[in-house]
Formats: C-alpha cells, sequence, structure tokens
C-alpha cells in the first residue's frame, strides 16, 4: 500500500506519533518506507517554510494490541475538550459531547464524525 506523503512528515517522523483505531478493536501503528538517503539542510529548512513536495511512499501497520470501546470514545470526548475550534467550528460542542457520550459502537462515532461534517454544509 502506498500513500500520498509531504516530506516535511517524513523529516519529523509524524508516523512514529500517530496510532489508528479500527472498526473491529485493534489499535494499529504505521510507519511510512523512508529512504536510506538523508534530507540536507536546506531541503529541511524549505520543508518547514516555503516548498514541501509530496511523494508516494510505502505505509507499514502494524497491529499493536486490542482496545475496548470505552477508551477510543474517551480519547474522542478528551479531544472535544482540548478542543481549539477545529472539531467545533461548525457545530455545537456540547451537541457534539453528547452524541458521542451516546455512542456504544464504533460505526455510531463514524455516525457523529460525518454528522460533523455534513451539519457544516447543511448550514450553507
Amino acid at each position: 500500500m502506498h500513500q500520498r506523503v509531504n516530506r516535511l512528515a517524513l523529516i519529523t517522523n509524524h508516523d512514529s506519533r500517530w496510532n489508528a483505531y479500527d472498526c473491529e478493536g485493534k489499535l494499529w501503528g504505521y510507519r511510512w518506507e523512508r529512504s536510506s538517503k538523508r534530507h540536507s539542510i536546506v531541503s529541511r529548512l524549505l520543508a518547514h517554510t516555503i516548498y514541501d513536495p509530496c511523494c508516494m511512499v510505502a505505509v507499514s501497520w502494524t497491529p499493536i494490541r486490542d482496545y475496548r470501546f470505552d477508551e477510543l470514545r474517551r480519547l474522542y470526548l478528551d479531544a472535544i475538550a482540548d478542543d481549539d475550534d477545529i472539531l467545533t467550528q461548525f457545530v455545537d460542542g456540547e451537541e457534539l459531547i453528547e452524541r458521542v457520550s451516546a455512542c456504544v459502537q464504533f460505526d455510531e462515532l463514524l455516525k457523529v464524525w460525518e454528522w460533523m461534517e455534513t451539519d457544516s454544509l447543511a448550514a450553507e
């Protein structure tokens, strides 16, 4: 599997800080395949400022452990609590908290996410 990734994400090891939760109760880590060639100082500086090109890289997924749904719901609620008007930019924060708190399955969280995206479009 390949994914389009910008140079800055590769330079900063962005993939080492993120995990993915699947609908079957598995927590996954991922890593992008990196060239053995190191990025020059100029390349790093440009990626942080004005020139950050994308490239296709291979992605490898590794199962980390099983998780309980409560853990994922708690992380979603924590993200809302720490939100800087990204998750709640187009939806009411209290309503979002209520909807997420009411979820008992993965697909219900997906429906809340879809509601967040489509509710803002309906308001236009």
